[in-house]
């Protein structure tokens, strides 16, 4: 990402903290208690961990992915108000001309 709109920028940050916020719950969600018998035992939930895990970053990259397309949007913007008023100039010296 080049020149840095506002918006933009939230998104990525948005993007990121959900990725970091989905990896920290699933590792507190994923241990889980099993008990056999008198014997109580805790063990890691793999396939919790990665749904949750997953799914924050899936849901991250949609955030950071909208950040790159405000980001090109208003790249585009910019360029085309630039061409305008480019145009507006020289469509002026023609009629001072004419």
């Amino acid at each position: 990402m080049g020149k840095s709109n506002k918006t933009a920028r939230v998104f990525v940050g948005l993007g990121v903290a959900i990725m970091i916020v989905s990896v920290l719950i699933g590792t507190a969600i994923a241990p889980t208690e099993i008990r056999i018998g008198a014997i109580d035992r805790t063990e890691f939930s793999w396939g919790v961990f990665f749904t949750t895990a997953f799914s924050g970053f899936i849901s991250g990259m949609f955030f950071i992915g909208m950040a790159e397309i405000i980001e090109l949007l208003d790249g585009l913007n910019w360029y085309g108000s630039k061409v305008s008023s480019d145009l507006r100039k020289l469509l002026n010296e023609k009629n001072r001309n004419s």
